[in-house]
């Protein structure tokens, strides 16, 4: 073959390579987007979905949980059926977890949730994952599962129960039980000791009850009475405990107790409900003091104002008829001022009002936030 031959035949089979990809790449193109008439199959929606939709099904905590008896974690939903929704079951992962519904029954479109506390005293501090099984009939029989990962703190001390309510008749006899435990390393050494113990109003009766120690804690029990002088009605107090322990010098514990009075006799009006004082640590008495409201009947006879902790000081001054909400309703303001800076680790402070009335003495006790700067 002559070398212009060669050239020639070179030259072919060179044409040859760029023309034949050129060729196909068409083919190949409409293979793939050239079929326009070519349909996707339809979108298919199930129609038995399930009634409950939830806002989550998964919450993962982003900050660590406060170091508290129990903490709790509400899941949100709504029933997105046509019929109602039938709460058969909620099954906890673990007994720590008590969970609970709004309701056993969810109406179509309405919104419900799902609680779930976790009682922190024998969980372990660090992650922690807990699940529950939601089981539903809508009218179908369905299965939801919910998950809360959360952060639970280092124990160090728990109060238990967190608030004393004993609600309904207060027997003087009956005892009720308030247990200190203490979790840090340092309890068998230096355990945790309670060395006074006051109680406001004075029909809270609360004394220490001795104290066991294991090698994960102690425990220091309080027994809590009240006194048949108390008045009728339901009332609100505080039980404090003073300790050697720096770092917790004062342990409060609030107490509800008695009867709510039927709707009729609740005539004591305090505004505001929970009034506060700002104390300054440093000078006392330049403490920023508040006014309370109180309105009670006219024919009540007024007899003594108390105030806990004693650091507290109060004047009552009576308000003109014309600021009563009624003409058969005597109104006065009660001045809270703190002279003396209050014991460290008293938080909150009770204020009493006793009135000597027609059918009896009554009595309104309410606490009062003291925060210190």
């Amino acid at each position: 073959m002559s070398d212009a031959e060669i050239v020639t035949h070179h030259t072919a089979s060179a044409k040859w390579r760029l023309l034949v990809p050129g060729l196909l790449v068409p083919a190949v193109w409409s293979a793939i987007f050239g079929n326009t008439e070519t349909t996707l199959p339809p979108l298919i929606v199930p129609e038995n979905q399930p009634g409950l939709v939830f806002e989550t099904y998964y919450y993962h905590s982003p900050l660590e949980a406060p170091s508290q008896p129990v903490v709790s974690k509400e899941f949100y939903f709504r029933n997105e059926g046509s019929e109602s929704v039938q709460i058969t079951d909620l099954v906890p992962s673990c007994g720590c977890l008590k969970p609970t519904a709004s309701a056993p029954e969810i109406a179509p479109g309405e919104i419900g949730r799902i609680t779930i506390p976790v009682r922190t005293a024998n969980e372990p501090s660090g992650t922690r994952e807990y699940l529950v099984t939601v089981r539903y009939l809508d009218p179908s029989p369905r299965e939801a599962t919910l998950t809360w990962k959360v952060v639970l703190p280092e124990k160090k001390l728990l109060i238990e129960p967190r608030v004393l309510m004993v609600i309904g008749d207060v027997a003087g006899a009956d005892s009720h039980e308030v247990f200190v435990s203490d979790f840090r390393s340092s309890h068998q050494e230096n355990p945790l000791q309670i060395y006074r113990v006051e109680s406001a109003p004075d029909f809270i009766n609360a004394e220490a009850a001795g104290q066991t120690s294991t090698a994960t804690m102690s425990r220091t029990g309080l027994k809590v009475g009240f006194s048949a002088e108390m008045p009728a009605g339901q009332h609100r107090g505080m039980i404090t405990l003073f300790t050697n322990d720096p770092e917790y010098p004062a342990l409060q514990i609030p107490v509800i107790a008695g009867r709510p009075l039927k709707a009729e006799d609740s005539v004591v009006d305090v505004s505001p409900e929970l009034p506060r004082i700002v104390v300054r640590d440093d000078q006392p008495d330049q403490s920023q003091g508040t006014d309370v409201v109180v309105t009670a009947p006219a024919d009540w006879t007024l007899t003594t104002v108390d105030v806990w902790p004693k650091q507290l000081h109060t004047e009552v001054s009576q308000l003109p008829e014309s600021d009563a909400a009624t003409a058969n309703q005597r109104t006065m303001s009660i001045r809270v001022d703190s002279l003396e800076r209050p014991d460290a680790g008293v938080e909150q402070g009770i204020i009493r009002v006793l009135w000597s009335t027609p059918e009896g003495n009554r009595s309104v006790s309410f606490p009062i936030s003291i925060v210190r700067i």
